[in-house]
């Protein structure tokens, strides 16, 4: 997924297929089925497949504003556009 934060919610994460790598800010943390780790707003997070199946994870939100409207993307592998105003973003 891409590089990104959101300005109003944060995020839980919860492994149930798979493994993977989150990073959160400047922490990266190795994920397995049932292991989760929290998002808080204006973190920076990225979450990275590192196992030969499929990660699958459970991403609840917790916030005022639980719109996709909230997301600065500062990074993206796919092609997708990064956010205008990533270029000026001081999320960790």
């Amino acid at each position: 997924m891409s590089l990104q934060y959101h300005q109003h919610r944060e995020e839980i994460w919860t492994v149930v297929r798979g493994g993977g790598v989150a990073v959160v800010g400047d922490e990266t943390v190795s994920l397995e089925v049932g292991q989760t780790v929290r998002v808080p707003v204006l973190k920076s997070h990225r979450m990275t497949n590192t196992g030969q199946d499929p990660l699958v994870f459970i991403e609840v939100q917790k916030g005022l504003e639980l719109d996709e409207d909230d997301l600065v993307r500062l990074e993206d592998d796919y092609g997708r556009s990064v956010s205008v105003s990533a270029s000026s973003a001081t999320a960790e």
